[in-house]
């Protein structure tokens, strides 16, 4: 079978960096040309210039759009292979609590070994804001590689600080630089969506799934408008205040009132509640909850950075008295904002997930606030900043987007494998892999913005309109395409088409004139000057760079040629090697499969991603007889197939099998017994007992023994795996499956006490069934879940089932157990007999039961997820995580099932996640939307809801398919208005006491009795004499974005200071530096980091000390 044509994006992608490559080869090979010939660089720029200047029809300026375009190209197909075609495959995550917190604790050495002492001792300063970003995005992808949700909630704190920045930032930009022009918006959405849109095309993701980027997109928006609207009033005294009091009023409404009412009527126009990759309960839902967890951070941002010069000037004023003095009011200040710190960490921080997720917008705020008191509370904390951590915080929006396809992989679920079976060694390669790629991606996306929007208004407004234009015409192309079934071939021959025009006209322009003397021309005309240079190894690198490229293009391209690679990368055990070798013909590589095609990939997915398979794909053949996997790519490379007699008595040789339960249960061991080739001879007796223990002793040819056990209550199963002591039932392997649930609902069980049981049966199952005998060896034990079949209603037998056993009634059960968190663990694999029963109603023989064809599928089901379980634990270079070990269960293997590794939604197990259960867990959640409630009244209302469902699902990354969910409403399950108002009167409170930190400063100052309090007429009236000056004609800067474009950067002047701000479309979140200066605070002005210089044929950035001019007059800095 053929793997899917590219999409549209991925086309379109394909065309524009295939070109971009190309072109960028042929210059490369004349510039070789060149230097050879006559030894002159006709790269190197004629002016020394360290920017990057406007794209024009110059060799230089060619040459370096084409390089750095080239090298995106590359950067992203790296990505592409990464996340499509690895190596190896990829490794499934696994917490190591050791390991994590060694980690850190390695990062807090070597930052403590590289503290540097910065130039500014102010507030916030640019230095320390990096360090911040830098410490804040190293957890958290740390949290990302290893799972650690044991630190949600702390990372969770993290993400609120970067929104808080957001607002702070582009408040402190907007309210100095007065600059609403189109150059710096255009600019700053560049920023925050050049990388993203190009993920998403080449991906063929969703925006949503990059959820950073529209969420920090959308509160840049929000300051923008906020301080668009109505300008003149933006430096008034109250004018300011109220305006952003109007602005709480607004969120408080959308967000926290009439149950998200508001919100859907703004936001569901645009936002589709379609399942898609990132969003299963759909656009709209995932956008509310994303917006909401954080949807007071940016306007207390704002507010903070609108009460900026009070708190510099109450700081300065402190540390102008004696020690004492500063010790009393700087130690009540922090006793007051420590006292509400301590309740938080006491009362909220240690909630669960699911309630502290909502609460975070609301309590978000005060260790955000305490952390930046403390930080900041002596000159020298202030003065001091970790270089390591500095570097670190200037990259982060590369490293957040890149980790999902480079340092992790499948859209950041499972790992990058390059050393397979040396983890350790593994996580340090990929590594410094990803560091490298996210930092050249910053410099060329830097580098390429000065190039396509440059300061000069004109330019900026050309570049943006005929970027875009390109852009979408090539996706419009691509999907054409890939429409008519045009795929890869057509793109590579299109771009070298465009090459080829390309370099025609760049030789015809510039008058390089390659095959005769050098030319004469004044410079800048886009000839050479005649200057010859000295030769130099540079023709060598040149060839080289060539030679690279060719090498590193054609090495990629050819991954999708491999032959499909192994489940694992060990051998396979001898247990399932028999499995693999009887399913041999259908692992042959299929006619076709070769074709670059990115869903499905043709590899064999982990253990985890084959787990989700294995309860989407199956289902009855065409005349309902046999239970089977669809012959595409991903149930081959999995090894899915019907086991025989003789394979199933290999798979459970010496192994014992326990069915514990109810009938259910009892149906399941004879099918098993009659499948290995040994029916029970009382398998269809109905006058044999039915509530009794069986057991059938099992000889060379099948597994140790196989028995029944008649617990039909769910805390029967509890009582009995409670007794299962390893002193009792020692070493070897078992298999377990529970079947519980009818008896609970045909004898009403409370749900109060189902749900407790279920909870002490997962604790159970975690701690490794009971307690240990010492020395003794301990079972590893394949656990399963026998999920009631379908109830037929109008065959029930009785009319008590008629009355508490209806489908309608199981179905609820079936939700409750799904939801209890018994299967997110990793412990327990669904055997989904609802789904094996669907449309099988015909063999139901009293509306509960069904004939063995049924039962023999799940003994299907579970004899393929036996393999994987078995052939993939426990051995070197095996799929760690989707079969990793449990410490505290003495060996036990964890199982993860229904997509919690593999292949499914990124955001399902992000600290930022969006399940269903997680807001709403009557709702829905990721085990619901595998069992959804369908209309039973008939068959036909049955398969059209599943059709509904089916279509409803999108693939997911990594040559996944996501599964059908149940799309969710605005209910208003995030809004608090209690929660909201109590945050609206602090904002308030703020505002009112011009105190950054709600109070606490002007409370301190009146508890210690100090004179060092501040007016407003003090902090604001320098500073919006400065802002005025700058604004006016004779200002060197205008703000309206169009200033000389000659340099590719902008430079403002605020004659003795203005705001500090450190670059703030900076990656995911904004720096600010601040300095006091005369009584004001300095504004820095950002540059958007075009600067840079070409060294080698490579961009640099132009180190800071060489762009500041000045502590009073003009002041830039390079963008993180």
């Amino acid at each position: 079978m053929e793997g899917a044509p590219l999409s549209g994006g991925q086309m379109a992608c394909a065309m524009l960096f295939g070109a971009a490559i190309i072109t960028y080869l042929g210059l490369e090979v004349s510039r070789f040309r060149v230097l050879v010939r006559d030894g002159v660089d006709p790269s190197m720029r004629h002016t020394a210039s360290k920017h990057s200047e406007p794209l024009a029809w110059t060799f230089p300026s060619l040459y370096a759009f084409f390089r750095d375009t080239a090298a995106l190209g590359l950067v992203l197909l790296v990505a592409f292979m990464c996340e499509n075609y690895p190596l190896y495959p990829r490794g499934e995550k696994v917490w190591s609590s050791d390991m994590y917190w060694s980690l850190c604790l390695l990062l807090l050495v070597a930052s403590l070994m590289t503290m540097r002492k910065g130039k500014s001792t102010d507030i916030l300063n640019r230095d320390q804001t990096e360090e911040w970003k830098g410490w804040m995005q190293f957890m958290f992808l740390l949290y990302h590689y290893y799972k650690a949700e044991e630190v949600y909630n702390a990372i969770r704190i993290m993400i609120t600080c970067y929104v808080w920045m957001t607002g702070f930032g582009n408040f402190s930009f907007f309210y100095i630089k007065q600059d609403f022009g189109v150059v710096r918006f255009v600019q700053m959405l560049w920023r925050l969506n050049f990388l993203v849109i190009l993920l998403c095309l080449s991906q063929a993701n969703t925006y949503i799934l990059y959820y950073i980027c529209p969420l920090h997109t959308f509160y840049f928006l929000l300051v923008f408008v906020t301080m668009r609207v109505f300008p003149r009033s933006n430096h008034g005294k109250w004018d300011i205040r109220l305006k952003l009091i109007a602005v709480a009023l607004v969120i408080y409404t959308v967000w926290d009132l009439f149950s998200g009412s508001v919100f859907n009527s703004l936001f569901s126009p645009f936002l589709g509640t379609a399942p898609v990759i990132g969003a299963k309960s759909g656009t709209l839902w995932e956008w509310y909850f994303r917006t909401s967890l954080d949807h007071w951070s940016t306007l207390l941002g704002m507010v903070f950075a609108l009460n900026f010069p009070m708190a510099t000037h109450w700081l300065t004023k402190v540390e102008e008295r004696p020690r004492a003095h500063q010790l009393r009011v700087k130690g009540l200040t922090g006793l007051f904002i420590a006292v509400p710190f301590l309740w938080w960490a006491i009362t909220i921080f240690p909630k669960e997930k699911i309630e502290y997720n909502h609460t975070n917008a609301y309590y978000g705020f005060i260790p955000l606030l305490t952390y930046i008191y403390f930080r900041n509370i002596t000159p020298s904390l202030r003065a001091w900043h970790s270089g390591l951590l500095h570097d670190i915080g200037k990259v982060t929006l590369e490293t957040y987007l890149m980790q999902h396809h480079v340092w992790l992989t499948s859209n950041a679920k499972t790992l990058l494998v390059l050393l397979p079976g040396a983890p350790n060694c593994n996580l340090v390669l990929v590594s410094v892999l990803f560091v490298y790629l996210s930092r050249q991606t910053f410099y060329i996306t830097m580098s390429l913005r000065g190039m396509v929007l440059p300061d000069d208004r004109r330019r900026c407004i050309t570049g943006a309109i005929v970027s875009t234009i390109l852009l979408s015409s090539l996706v419009g192309l691509g999907w054409f395409l890939s429409v008519i079934g045009l795929g890869f071939m057509t793109a590579a021959v299109l771009s070298a088409i465009a090459a080829i025009v390309l370099l025609a006209l760049v030789h015809q322009r510039v008058n390089l004139n390659l095959w005769g003397h050098v030319r004469q021309g004044p410079s800048g005309s886009g000839g050479l000057t005649g200057l010859r240079a000295p030769a130099s190894p540079d023709s060598f690198l040149s060839l080289g760079r060539v030679f690279f490229t060719l090498v590193l293009t054609g090495f990629l391209l050819s991954l999708p040629l491999r032959p499909p690679l192994p489940l694992t990368p060990s051998s396979s055990s001898s247990s399932s090697s028999r499995s693999s070798s009887s399913s041999s013909s259908s692992n042959t590589t299929p006619a076709g499969v070769h074709n670059l095609a990115v869903t499905p990939p043709p590899i064999s997915p982990s253990a985890a991603s084959c787990l989700t398979l294995l309860n989407q794909n199956e289902g009855w053949n065409e005349g309902k007889e046999e239970w089977s996997w669809p012959n595409d790519k991903e149930a081959v490379g999995c090894g899915f197939h019907l086991y025989d007699k003789s394979e199933l008595q290999e798979l459970y040789k010496g192994k014992e099998v326990v069915v514990v339960g109810d009938s259910l249960g009892r149906e399941y061991y004879f099918s098993l017994l009659a499948n290995m080739g040994s029916p029970a001879p009382d398998a269809h007796d109905s006058n044999a007992p039915k509530h009794q223990d069986l057991k059938s002793e099992g000889g060379s040819e099948g597994a140790k023994n196989v028995s029944f056990l008649w617990r039909p209550y769910v805390k029967d199963i509890l009582e009995e795996v409670q007794r299962w002591r390893v002193g009792e039932r020692k070493g070897g392997k078992e298999v377990v499956v529970m079947s519980f649930g009818l008896w609970d609902t045909l004898h009403k069980t409370s749900q109060e006490e189902y749900a407790d049981t279920l909870k002490t049966l997962n604790q159970s199952l975690a701690a490794g069934e009971g307690e240990k005998e010492e020395g003794v060896e301990g079972k590893e034990r394949f656990w399963a879940w026998l999920v009631p079949t379908r109830i037929v209603n109008e065959k029930l037998q009785t009319e008590e089932k008629k009355a508490k056993m209806t489908e309608e009634q199981v179905a609820k059960l079936r939700e409750q157990t799904m939801e209890s968190g018994l299967f997110q663990g990793g412990q327990v694999m669904l055997l989904d007999g609802r789904r094996v029963s669907e449309g099988q109603e015909g063999r139901s023989m009293d509306g509960v039961h069904y004939d063995d064809v049924v039962y023999g599928a799940l003994v299907q089901q579970a004899a393929n997820a036996l393999r994987l379980w078995e052939g993939n634990a426990g051995k070197v270079g095996s799929v760690q995580g989707a079969l990793g070990s449990n410490e505290a269960g003495g060996g036990q293997r964890r199982l993860y099932v229904q997509g919690v590794g593999g292949l499914d939604d990124v955001a399902d197990w992000e600290p930022w996640v969006s399940r269903g259960e997680e807001i709403q867990p009557e709702s829905s959640s990721r085990p619901q939307r595998l069992l959804q409630k369908k209309d039973e009244t008939s068959r036909k209302n049955s398969e059209s809801s599943r059709s509904t469902a089916a279509a409803a699902t999108a693939p997911a990354g990594g040559g996944g398919k996501s599964v059908p969910v149940k799309i969710r409403e605005i209910d208003g399950s995030m809004s608090s208005p209690v929660y909201g108002a109590i945050v609206l009167i602090v904002c308030m409170l703020m505002l009112l006491t011009f105190d950054s930190y709600a109070g606490a400063a002007v409370l301190g100052l009146f508890v210690a009795r100090s004179d060092a309090s501040v007016t407003w007429e003090e902090a604001y009236e320098p500073l919006l004499r400065k802002i005025l000056r700058a604004s006016t004609p004779s200002s060197s800067s205008s703000s309206s974005g169009s200033s000389s474009s000659s340099s590719g950067r902008s430079s403002s002047s605020t004659s003795g200071g203005g705001v500090a701000e450190s670059e703030l479309e900076d990656s995911i979140g904004v720096g600010t530096n601040s300095s006091t200066v005369g009584g004001g605070f300095v504004h820095q002005v950002v540059v958007h980091h075009t600067g840079g210089s070409a060294v080698r044929g490579r961009y640099t950035p132009v180190p800071q000390a060489e762009m500041e001019l000045g502590g009073m007059g003009n002041q830039s800095s390079s963008s993180p």
